[in-house]
């Protein structure tokens, strides 16, 4: 009887609830995407300086804004709203996106990503910058990963760009620029040497012989500190080529180093127009000994890591630095924008655009962030190009610009290739429902009399579209409007309405009073 006494007693005290635990949240509180972007000047954003009173984020790094990495981040950042959770504290805003960039212009591998760095040092007539006490890039993306308010044991995506100035990328193209080396650049057999076997005597100049290695040896640390569900390795950009894919050739940018330099640097003071030293035997050189040649390695190194690459090198082929419209930059240009010589071969802000786009589509699908419409501006505007089929002789340029507003003349029954380039935005099968318009008259009056011609089916090169049409379709002093169209949807969401978009109205006159091209 005791016994089942004593139970009646307990069992009231049994039915009454549980006490809530307030020291555990109820919902998790660390941000969900957390991004880092490491690496030397083409994740900086060397050459393309912020707008403004202050050109850089931080100026030891020469790094900016406008480096294509900061945008992407910006635009995918606004898509992702943030969330109230209930934390031990109470409740809490938690910004989910957040991203940390530590990336600087001339680091390396073993000078900058796993050891400690002092910044770039600026070419300019006063002399370097101050050094800087940097730490390892590698450290400050693990402190700020590990800080509150995220707390973190890992970081979701680490993008970076490295290994470019282990081959020794700033001595090739100095040395290619340079008028008093005794040989062309491609000639130089101790310049291969040194791209190859590294600097012997030590220094962070290690050669394509160690730069495997080197990479496993990053990865390895990389992993180890900041544990990364993914990887991104970034290809470096071509800069040496022009509109028409041709390789620059002693190209004269008018500009003269001489005044600059002479207290500064004497042996570059006789340079000149620094780029029409290099001939297009050197810029091949350039072109495959060095951008070639380090994205291949890497994008072997990077399958052979599990890292995921994202070729770029294609993308900004027609755009060189003697293009028609270039996205890099030659030394006027870096000095003009700067205020140094740093940025020379390097993006402008146009060219860091590829970045952009390219990291936008890569983060937006590996962090499922969608957008709910479609995002504009992000092909280049159209540059449309008229040449005749067989022949490099063409017709570009605003038809306005001649003969004082006289539309450009073509020759009647010539057959004449029209040409669209534009950026890849990052990859063509973003477009759709590609042609070219022509018509007998303006299309804005009259949409309906559109002729349709569809494109070639491959490119002409990276960067371009092309379609044929033959001139005696038309009569003699036939005035013809020509147009591109085009619809596009952003690669990150697929779902999204496409939008159409034109490019400028030119106007052509067949067989004209003023022909451009000799007839045959």
């Amino acid at each position: 009887m005791i016994k089942h006494a004593a139970l009646l007693i307990a069992l009231p005290l049994l039915a009454q609830p549980l006490p809530i635990n307030t020291r555990v949240a109820l919902q998790d509180s660390s941000p969900k995407h957390l991004i880092a972007f490491m690496g030397d000047s083409y994740a900086s954003g060397e050459g393309a300086p912020q707008r403004g009173a202050n050109k850089w984020d931080a100026e030891p790094c020469h790094r900016s804004e406008e480096n294509g990495r900061y945008r992407a981040a910006q635009l995918l950042g606004s898509l992702v709203p943030s969330r109230t959770v209930v934390t031990s504290a109470g409740l809490r805003v938690v910004d989910d996106f957040q991203v940390t960039d530590v990336s600087c212009s001339g680091a390396t591998i073993t000078s900058g990503i796993l050891g400690p760095y002092t910044g770039v040092e600026r070419m300019r007539p006063e002399g370097p910058g101050p050094k800087a006490d940097l730490k390892p890039q590698i450290d400050q993306v693990e402190s700020w990963m590990k800080a509150a308010p995220r707390n973190r044991e890992s970081i979701d995506t680490l993008v970076i760009s490295i290994g470019g100035n282990d081959v020794g990328f700033a001595k090739i193209i100095a040395t290619c620029m340079d008028p008093t080396h005794p040989t062309n650049c491609n000639e130089d057999s101790s310049l291969q040497s040194l791209m190859n076997i590294g600097n012997p005597f030590g220094g962070t100049l290690i050669g394509y012989a160690r730069l495997r290695q080197a990479f496993v040896d990053m990865d390895q640390k990389i992993r180890e500190k900041l544990n990364p569900k993914r990887i991104i390795l970034v290809a470096y950009p071509n800069g040496v080529r022009d509109e028409f894919g041709q390789l620059c050739d002693q190209y004269d940018e008018n500009f003269s180093l001489l005044p600059i330099f002479e207290t500064y640097v004497p042996s570059i003071g006789a340079l000149g127009g620094a780029t029409v030293h290099i001939k297009a035997a050197e810029a091949s050189f350039i072109e495959t000994q060095l951008i070639g040649r380090v994205n291949n390695e890497r994008r072997a190194i990077a399958a052979d890591l599990g890292w995921q690459f994202i070729n770029i090198q294609n993308f900004t082929k027609t755009h060189g630095y003697c293009a028609a419209q270039p996205w890099f930059n030659t030394p006027k240009t870096s000095w003009n924008n700067q205020d140094d010589f740093t940025g020379t071969a390097h993006p402008n802000a146009k060219g860091y655009k590829v970045y952009e786009n390219f990291l936008l589509r890569e983060l937006a699908r590996a962090h499922d962030i969608h957008a709910d419409a479609n995002v504009t501006g992000n092909h280049e505007e159209f540059a449309f190009t008229l040449t005749r089929r067989g022949s490099a002789s063409r017709v570009n340029g605003d038809s306005s610009d001649l003969f004082g507003g006289l539309p450009y003349t073509i020759q009647h029954e010539r057959n004449f290739t029209a040409r669209m380039k534009y950026l890849l935005n990052p990859n063509p099968d973003v477009f759709t429902n590609i042609r070219l318009e022509v018509s007998t008259t303006d299309f804005a009056f009259n949409p309906t009399d559109v002729r349709v011609v569809a494109p070639s089916t491959g490119l002409i090169q990276e960067g371009m579209l092309s379609a044929d049409f033959p001139t005696n379709a038309y009569a003699d002093n036939q005035l013809i409007f020509v147009r591109w169209r085009l619809q596009h949807t952003p690669f990150w969401n697929a779902t999204a309405a496409p939008e159409t978009s034109y490019s400028t109205v030119k106007k052509y006159r067949v067989n004209g009073f003023r022909p451009l091209l000799p007839a045959e």
